[in-house]
């Protein structure tokens, strides 16, 4: 429980809470809420807010919120005063935009989070979604790939597949970027000091699928692919 405490009117009270790591559930970081006091703590618990678990009305007010109790009100709005009898909508924080049509979902194991935040976060640019003790969500431009810890000894096993003159090793997972975002990020990833299993380059030169592409690793082992069709619409 995290002890707040208000301004010292019994009735206006504004409360911050901030968000340590890790936690125990996910829910968006930081957030800052306002709300009229009634003289019944009860009409408090009964509004569709649910971060409150404990309030007293007087002169200085203490409140508590739990850790497994989600914020929904967004620092950037201006605060807001609610009145008995309004009802106190929740408004969540999105932190990244979902890729257009039908984003995809993939979760994978990891031995490590902070590695993997370290990776996905600052490696590969990818903003950090929600998150626990023992998993994160990252938007990989707007797809949903999810970390999960399986434990110390997790390394993820190879199988290797020719192709086009490369042994691609299998299990890998990546996206098929335009080839200016794929030329951006093999130099983000020769910045950072990331090793390729394949070199980025072009293959199927002058078929239909020709296309640039490059394999690497996250720390566990997990294979990654990116690509980029020379002509996009000749994907399948």
């Amino acid at each position: 429980m995290w002890p707040l405490s208000g301004p010292g009117s019994p009735k206006l009270a504004s409360f911050a809470c901030s968000r340590p790591r890790p936690l125990d559930v996910g829910f968006p970081r930081q957030d800052f809420v306002s709300a009229t006091l009634s003289d019944s703590p009860e009409y408090l618990r009964s509004l569709d807010w649910r971060c409150v678990s404990t309030l007293s009305s007087g002169t200085n007010w203490i409140g508590s919120v739990s850790r497994r109790t989600p914020l929904f009100y967004s620092a950037t709005r201006p605060r807001r005063k609610f009145v008995k009898g309004t009802p106190m909508e929740p408004t969540y924080v999105t932190l990244d935009e979902p890729a257009p049509g039908s984003p995809f979902h993939y979760a994978f194991p990891v031995h490590d989070l902070e590695m993997a935040k370290d990776f996905y976060g600052r490696v590969l640019g990818c903003k950090e979604g929600r998150s626990s003790s023992r998993w994160q969500d990252y938007s990989l431009h707007g797809h949903q790939i999810v970390c999960h810890w399986v434990g110390n000894d997790y390394r993820c096993k190879d199988y290797y597949n020719p192709v086009d003159g490369d042994e691609v090793p299998v299990p890998h997972a990546g996206l098929a970027l335009t080839v200016e975002l794929f030329h951006e990020l093999a130099e983000r990833l020769r910045k950072n000091g990331v090793q390729f299993i394949i070199e980025p380059h072009l293959r199927f030169k002058g078929a239909p699928g020709e296309q640039w592409t490059m394999f690497f690793k996250d720390p566990s082992g997990n294979n990654l692919e990116f690509k980029a069709m020379v002509k996009q619409d000749h994907l399948f």
